[in-house]
């Protein structure tokens, strides 16, 4: 287990990254985002303290959203 501190506007992984790791917020809140070709952001998700992010996507080998932190986060 790893902890990570991420700042506001990071992006830890996007869209079609191979997927290694679940993520478990401690603090701070994060987003799901799809982001389109023309450059549109949707936001898919929002996640807070104690919610766990990346569990289906390690089963499936690959991320399919972009994670972006909208708070200063910090993660395990």
């Amino acid at each position: 287990m790893d902890w990570m501190q991420v700042n506001a506007g990071q992006v830890l992984f996007r869209k079609g990254d191979p997927s290694d790791s679940i993520y478990i917020v401690l603090s701070g809140r994060v987003r799901a985002i799809n982001e389109s070709a023309d450059g549109t952001i949707d936001i898919i998700a929002e996640y807070g303290q104690g919610q766990s992010i990346g569990e289906l996507e390690v089963i499936s080998t690959y991320y399919s959203v972009t994670l972006n932190f909208n708070l200063f986060t910090l993660c395990f």
